[in-house]
């Protein structure tokens, strides 16, 4: 036996010699050797057992490939473990989800173990780890790191990081990597991450056509003292992570607990009311994008240092341009060190804000700010049909370059609320009343909306005798909030139990200050009046008629706007469609009112009422409404456009859409909602045989007249009812 340990240590020797002599070797978190096609990692041995974040994304792709570009492949908490002559890679993530929590007696400070409500040995057997890959040793160095070759590994299609689904959403249903076209394009490795870029070819299922793609796998050491948890809230719109909670003391059996995801902020001051971070926030504006917006980009981060404030934090957040290649060539987008706004170039019409997390306690680690360049067209879309009857800047196309820059911020600044873990407040812009947005004073200090993270977009509802100059949303007081609530230190509390009675006083400041309510994209939402996208102001049968009376306005400059000596009409159509889409959406959002069920947000012993229902005389004034807009909207159908759109069926988009309305005052749902408030509140209930008659009537009132006149589109609604 001696002998045979001599002989394999002999053996590893020599490898790690031929290693050190003829590869290209660099050193990190995890020592990395290239030879010729094969790539080796060292694998300390105070490394293994340790908890690591395992997070992949699609790095590089066809052109064909669009939407995806940055988007995550796969995350898993992991750890390497050795078996005999193998490092499994062992899958931490699914454990995670079934915790206990530990006491803290009075006194004590909390361990690392005790921040992050620790697994009890009795569910362990429960929350067996997965093996997500096996890597072969390849030997063993001097100071004992096992070497393992990863190759193969990473030159194929893991199956908890494929790629797979990512090419299905581009319509490309493919089968297995091919091995003779696959290969690993690079490792690099850093102090607390190493970073693998995998070049992967596959086989188009049902052709003979292969496509290739890369991805960016980044392996990071987690926090060896992870950041105490905070216990979400529904009141504070947070994303989270949850988990089974078996050591629930209030509840018989298990609890879910969710923790808000967030950065880990620390006082450089700790006494201090306002002090800098130890640590601050930074994002990289990546080297893709285009110079003249790079400005714009800066203050969209920037722009939330005033809500950090809130929480006492100064110069918290802040924005720089990525490194050139010649200041630091290993800087990569993907590496989960950074965060970073990227600029991608594709025909999507969208952006997003992602983060990756550490998954024991919500810290966010790092966020990729995705921003598709053909968003510039969205949002010149929806300024145009919503502010270019009060801007005479939008009623010329394309829109300046100093507008779209601010309109570029607006949104950018939206996805970065997402990224440091806010999520969508869409009760936010129903807040203001009409009155308010239509004030050229309030609205200057105010926007349009009391957070960013609504979708209340431009201020539609202003009219052009109102003055009302400021109509693109910024951060606001439900911001602010928010990121007090969630960031805001409690030196105090030990654990996040402990912070309840505190951050329960923040959330109660809601009852007496309507600009901080929230409302999601949770089950309410479906039926709440109060909770929309797309719309602004508190009284929605108002703001859709000053809205409608905009688009009006817009429909005599959309012509003018849209097309110039020799161009095509191909603008004019896209606008056309985007103001009858902002013209449905606005009384579609009416409809709402009709069995509406208004939420309030509390929590229970708290004295207030969660659900309050629309009253009858809202619902029928909405009905009146619809049945009202329900007559052929001539100022829609106007000769110069409709004669330079298409041959025909030039008219079937406007009928379409005053269809849909119809069905949607018809729906069964509608009807279920109906039954159940006359059961419910039967003193407030608009009864389904007031309501049906309602609209028959309304939709045949010609018909009262001695002479009825009855336009054809008109008619093809009446049949459509009947």
């Amino acid at each position: 036996e001696a002998d045979e340990a001599g002989q394999a240590a002999a053996s590893d020797a020599d490898l790690y010699a031929e290693l050190l002599a003829n590869s290209v070797t660099d050193t990190g978190l995890i020592t990395t050797h290239h030879m010729g096609e094969r790539w080796f990692l060292e694998i300390p041995a105070d490394l293994l057992g340790r908890e690591l974040f395992w997070y992949s994304e699609l790095a590089e792709m066809p052109a064909s490939f669009v939407g995806v570009a940055g988007l995550q492949v796969g995350s898993r908490m992991v750890k390497f473990e050795r078996m005999n002559d193998r490092i499994f890679v062992r899958d931490l993530s699914d454990p995670l989800q079934k915790r206990s929590t530990l006491p803290v007696e009075p006194g004590d400070q909390p361990t690392s173990e005790e921040k992050q409500e620790q697994v009890s040995p009795a569910i362990e057997a429960f929350s067996l780890p997965t093996v997500l890959a096996a890597l072969p040793i390849a030997g063993e160095t001097p100071d004992g790191a096992l070497v393992i070759d990863v190759t193969d590994v990473f030159a194929s299609d893991l199956t908890d990081f494929s790629a797979v689904p990512m090419l299905g959403m581009s319509g490309i249903q493919v089968v297995g990597a091919a091995p003779d076209r696959s290969f690993i394009q690079s490792i690099k490795t850093f102090p607390r991450n190493l970073e693998i870029r995998s070049f992967l070819t596959y086989n188009v299922a049902g052709d003979i056509s292969s496509t290739s793609v890369v991805v960016s796998h980044s392996i990071t050491l987690l926090p060896d003292d992870p950041m105490m948890p905070r216990f979400f809230d529904p009141r504070v719109g947070y994303f989270t992570i949850s988990f089974d909670d078996f050591g629930a003391t209030d509840a018989a059996g298990s609890v879910v607990r969710e923790f808000i995801n967030r950065y880990r902020l620390e006082k450089a001051d700790p006494g201090a009311e306002l002090s800098d971070p130890v640590k601050p926030i930074v994002y990289y504006i990546d080297r893709n994008w285009p110079d003249k917006w790079r400005p714009y980009i800066k203050q969209a981060v920037e722009d939330w240092q005033v809500a950090f404030e809130a929480a006492g934090f100064s110069n918290a957040i802040i924005a720089m341009d990525a490194p050139s290649v010649e200041e630091d060539p290993d800087w990569d987008p993907s590496d989960t060190r950074y965060s970073v706004i990227r600029w991608v170039e594709q025909p999507h019409e969208n952006a997003m804000g992602p983060n990756t997390h550490d998954p024991r306690t919500g810290e966010i680690l790092s966020a990729h700010v995705l921003v598709w360049s053909d968003v510039l067209k969205l949002i010149e879309q929806w300024y145009f049909t919503q502010a270019s009857a009060i801007d005479p800047r939008a009623q010329t196309l394309p829109l300046p370059d100093d507008l779209m820059g601010r309109l570029l911020r607006y949104a950018v600044s939206h996805e970065v609320g997402h990224s440091i873990g806010l999520r969508h407040n869409h009760r936010a812009s129903q807040v203001f009343t009409i009155e308010q947005l239509r004030d050229p004073l309030f609205t200057a200090e105010y926007g349009t909306t009391p957070s960013i993270m609504s979708y209340g977009r431009f201020n539609y509802i202003a009219q052009p005798e109102d003055g009302v100059t400021n109509i693109i949303p910024q951060i606001g007081p439900y911001d602010r909030f928010a990121i007090h609530w969630g960031y805001t230190p409690i030196p105090d509390a030990r654990t996040p139990g402990e912070e309840w009675p505190t951050l329960n006083a923040w959330a109660e400041r809601q009852r007496d200050d309507p600009f901080l309510v929230f409302g999601g994209e949770d089950l309410a939402s479906m039926v709440d009046p109060n909770v929309l996208t797309e719309n602004l102001g508190s009284d929605r049968i108002e703001a859709a008629r000053l809205g409608i009376q905009n688009l009006e306005r817009v429909m005599g400059h959309i012509v003018g706007a849209t097309t110039y000596l020799g161009s095509d009409y191909s603008k004019l159509a896209e606008m056309y469609d985007a103001v009858l889409g902002q013209r449905y959406g606005w009384l579609a959002a009416a409809i709402k009112l009709v069995g509406g069920v208004e939420e309030d947000r509390t929590l229970a012993g708290l004295g207030n009422v969660e659900f309050h229902r629309v009253p009858r005389e809202r619902q029928q004034a909405a009905v009146a409404f619809i049945l009202e807009n329900l007559q052929t909207p001539q100022a829609f159908l106007a000769p110069d456009v409709m004669d330079n759109l298409a041959a025909f069926a030039v008219t079937s988009s406007l009928a379409d859409q005053q269809h849909g309305l119809l069905d949607r005052l018809l729906s069964g749902f509608r009807y279920n909602l109906l039954a159940e408030q006359a059961v419910l509140d039967p003193a407030n209930a608009y009864p389904l045989v007031d309501y049906l008659g309602d609209i028959q009537a309304g939709l045949f009132a010609e018909l009262q007249d001695p002479a009825p006149q009855v336009d054809p589109m008109r008619r093809a609604l009446q049949r459509h009812y009947l």
